[in-house]
């Protein structure tokens, strides 16, 4: 921080202080990071006056910093202190939708994301799909969102719901309770808009569930994470695996499962009653399936993902200078954002390059022939891969998680052992070498798509919405 930034913060301190919008309690929970072991917490006035607005951070559960910006309050300056000042716009915004009307009547269901930052990621991408699923099943649809720092996802979910919201709320955290007033803005929001049900997007958060039960309202949790699997996921939680699943089945009335390895780790005995979780595959962008396979001279191999540790990526430096000793020409691809562990990786080989952030799936597999999966924890869908086989692009995964699933035998690509990138670059070698066989493999790989996502469309609505459509009574649920 500069002396003058410094001296702003001091300035603007003891307003910030006045406000019941500023909540400095909250404000270190919900961001344990300014809490480093062993060191001083961070001044949280001081912090989001500094940093913290910046950075797309809340002050309090009341006022949202990154809705404040949307709803089209001044670009410049400190959004709360801004709104203090009288410039206008709302503490907590509602956005219209924009897209087609539910029916007269139509039962509301009401979802919660976790998550809505600059990049469109799996999660963000899957919702967007959950509200048109929603839609086309004639429900009339309202999202939440913790915070959303992008105008192109906020303007993709209005068009995919009748209204949009901005509550600030954090992820779960071991020994640390939804607040009050959180909880009761959601409880009014559930009441407000008539949900009969409320759908999380996600396994991490916990006010939603808590706030759908006070409110007499059926809850669903969309699981889209292996726990058992993700020690980081785990950490950042302060839960183990096992306490989280207790946790879900203990608040939750119902589960949609993005797999069989999810659905195993939350019903390892499969004593759970029917109808209490539906596996439901992700699906992905149709348009992959328009673009044209031809490689480029030398091919283009991508790592598609958000570019941190876990994610695989010093196995892809790995790989690249095996597959380079080994003679084989290729250019290699981070494919994603520009992150800490990438820079952390120091300078790279030669035929391996940073190629940037790319908005769409679409945009991404343009720019690869083969996509590799090097995750360290277990995928529990593998959704890179899956947009990969749509687009016709082979794929070589290791064998961890759900990815080998995917791939089935299919000939859409190669699994090797995981942890191993001198098998990965061995595996290319292989599909390089050979451009007859590399085109089978993308032929195959657009078949094995098109059948998964026959599979998700199979399942029926009235399983995933058992309250909103009327079938609840059929499988044992709440009415």
């Amino acid at each position: 921080m500069t002396i003058t930034g410094r001296l702003r913060a001091l300035l603007a301190r003891p307003a910030l202080r006045r406000t019941a919008l500023f909540d400095a309690e909250w404000y270190l929970a919900s961001y344990p990071d300014l809490c480093p072991p062993g060191k001083p917490p961070a001044d949280p006035a001081l912090h989001y006056l500094a940093h913290g607005a910046t950075e797309g951070r809340d002050p309090g559960p009341l006022f949202s910093t990154s809705g404040y910006r949307l709803q089209g309050g001044p670009a410049r300056g400190n959004p709360l202190l801004n709104h203090l000042s009288g410039a206008g716009g709302q503490a907590l915004p509602v956005f219209a939708g924009t897209g087609g009307a539910a029916p007269p009547g139509a039962p509301v269901v009401l979802f919660f994301g976790h998550q809505a930052q600059g990049q469109q990621f799996g999660a963000e991408r899957s919702l967007l799909t959950m509200l048109e699923r929603a839609g086309r099943a004639g429900l009339a649809v309202e999202l939440v969102l913790p915070h959303c720092q992008s105008a192109d996802y906020l303007n993709a979910c209005r068009a995919r719901a009748r209204a949009v919201h901005l509550l600030p709320y954090p992820w779960r955290r071991a020994g640390v309770p939804p607040h009050p007033a959180t909880l009761a803005a959601m409880e009014a929001l559930i009441r407000r808009s008539g949900a009969v049900e409320v759908h999380q997007n996600t396994a991490v958060l916990d006010a939603p569930l808590v706030a759908a039960r006070a409110a007499g309202v059926a809850s669903v949790v969309h699981l889209r994470e292996l726990p058992a699997e993700d020690e980081a996921l785990c950490a950042r939680l302060g839960l183990p695996a096992e306490a989280l699943r207790h946790a879900l089945l203990t608040q939750a009335d119902r589960f949609v499962a993005n797999s069989e390895a999810v659905a195993r780790w939350l019903d390892p005995a499969g004593q759970m009653p029917q109808g209490r979780m539906v596996i439901l595959p992700n699906v992905v962008d149709s348009g992959l399936s328009a673009l044209p396979f031809a490689p480029a001279d030398p091919p283009r191999v991508a790592l598609i993902s958000s570019n941190t540790a876990k994610k695989g990526i010093a196995d892809m430096v790995a790989t690249a200078r095996a597959f380079a000793a080994l003679g084989g020409r290729a250019e290699f691809r981070f494919i994603g954002p520009a992150s800490a562990d990438l820079a952390a990786l120091g300078p790279l080989p030669s035929n391996l390059r940073h190629w940037g952030y790319a908005a769409t799936p679409v945009a991404a597999l343009a720019e690869a022939d083969v996509v590799l999966c090097l995750s360290h924890f277990a995928e529990s869908f593998g959704r890179s891969v899956l947009e990969a086989m749509a687009a016709g692009r082979p794929v070589v995964t290791y064998d961890r998680g759900t990815p080998p699933a995917l791939l089935a035998g299919s000939g859409a690509g190669l699994v090797v052992p995981a942890d191993d990138p001198a098998a990965v670059a061995q595996a290319l070698g292989t599909l390089l070498s050979d451009p007859a066989a590399l085109r089978a493999a993308s032929q195959a790989g657009r078949v094995r798509a098109a059948v998964l996502a026959e599979a998700a469309a199979a399942v029926p609505d009235a399983l995933i919405f058992a309250q909103a459509l009327g079938n609840a009574h059929n499988l044992g649920g709440k009415s």
